[in-house]
């Protein structure tokens, strides 16, 4: 408001006396100024565009800009590109290796774009059963069930960050894990675990110490009874947008979703399995779950868990068609499933209205045991003269695409 501004800059008198008498100015002062409007309109053009945006000043009052959107929350979506490729398969696939101790990054070309040899841990060889991003694709977490640890490793460096559980020891103490799978984060940054063979879900910090752990210890043969704390063999622990975990329990057969403080809020059982026990269940569309089972011929299924209606399944008793030992199904845009089929060496695609598989790489896989979609990259785009190809930008506020332009198959 006017009354807010000092005296020489509200166009009144000033302590400092009453206003001297105007001069013309200079030519100089009009070419300066005259460069001083081009400058600034440039700037305000710019700014409108999006291209510079207006800060405020820490502690400043006000309202955001109403153009900018808010920063995204750990684990949305709102670094995710559109899909790069048109196909069966839009995004990059991230591949834990188990056989060949590695993670492999696949295009759905087949092209191979980033791959790692996980290094020994405490002397012991690190063979990856299951593996996802951090939000935003900074990181990966891996676990390695035959060597009771999870890692979390840099994914522009390749470096391993920490490591949680004693190589090649099992155990049910605190710094222990007996024969871990599915690591991934939590929206608030901790990482949950399904800690298999302790029959509890292990709750960690982004660095890796542990905070907690759901399930009560059980002896000979874990039963699964959710709301009495027993959870029998966990095998597949998928956090949601709202701080939720599904969790996967391959003993009954049971599917749960429970809250961020460990409280059940539904438990179904999966549906019609063909003889495989339930592996690793993740969230679709509203209302939708799919969920594997995991034998030879192994099975895919998705069903509505508050109806318990079944949506669809895939099993073929054999031929080179059926599944061996699938043990998790990622729903892709446009309605595919992508599904590690480990006992195959192979990671396909199922179209679930044909019941046909449309994609598949196989090339040097061995008993692939976990999968996901790296969709923080567009491979298409040839990196800048002198960049490492493997290694995309990483700026201030996560790891972002060369491009976003949507390419052609």
């Amino acid at each position: 408001m006017k009354g807010d501004l000092p005296d020489f800059l509200d166009g009144g008198s000033s302590h400092l006396g009453p206003r001297p008498p105007r001069r013309r100015p200079a030519t100089w002062w009009w070419i300066g100024g005259g460069a001083l409007i081009v400058v600034a309109g440039a700037l305000v053009a710019l700014h409108l565009a999006g291209y510079i945006p207006l800060r405020r000043a820490p502690g400043a009052q006000g309202t955001p800009n109403a153009h900018r959107p808010a920063a995204p929350r750990p684990g949305s979506t709102a670094t995710r590109m559109p899909p790069p490729w048109q196909g069966p398969v839009p995004y990059p696939v991230l591949i834990a290796d188990t056989g060949h101790h590695r993670l492999l990054e696949v295009t759905p070309t087949g092209k191979v774009v980033w791959q790692l040899s996980l290094p020994a841990a405490g002397g012991v060889v690190v063979h990856p059963n299951d593996v996802a991003f951090t939000p935003h694709g900074h990181s990966v977490l891996v676990s390695a069930e035959t060597q009771d640890l999870v890692e979390r490793v840099d994914y522009a460096t390749r470096r391993v960050r920490w490591t949680f559980g004693v190589p090649g020891q099992a155990g049910a103490g605190a710094q222990h894990l007996n024969y871990p799978d599915d690591p991934a984060e939590l929206p608030n940054g901790d990482i949950a675990v399904a800690d298999i063979r302790n029959c509890r879900e292990v709750i960690l910090s982004g660095t890796g110490q542990m905070l907690a752990a759901w399930g009560k210890p059980q002896l000979n043969y874990c039963q699964t009874n959710p709301s009495q704390g027993l959870f029998g063999y966990p095998n597949g622990s998928q956090p949601q947008p709202d701080g939720n975990i599904l969790l996967t329990f391959s003993s009954g057969d049971r599917i749960a979703m429970f809250s961020p403080s460990g409280k059940v809020l539904w438990n179904v059982s999966a549906p019609d399995l063909f003889g495989g026990f339930a592996s690793d269940a993740v969230s679709a569309t509203a209302g939708t779950v799919i969920v594997c089972g995991y034998g030879t011929p192994g099975s895919v299924a998705a069903f509505n868990p508050h109806s318990g209606a079944q949506l669809w399944h895939y099993f073929v008793a054999s031929g080179p068609n059926a599944l061996s030992n699938p043990t998790v199904a990622l729903p892709l845009p446009g309605g595919n499933v992508l599904v590690a089929d480990s006992g195959n060496n192979r990671v396909v695609a199922i179209n679930p209205s044909t019941g046909r598989i449309v994609w598949t790489y196989a090339t040097g896989l061995s008993h692939p045991g976990g999968v996901a979609l790296d969709v923080y990259r567009n491979w298409q785009v040839p990196a800048p003269r002198g960049a490492r190809a493997a290694h995309p930008r990483v700026g201030a506020r996560g790891v972002r695409p060369v491009s976003r332009r949507k390419a052609a198959a």
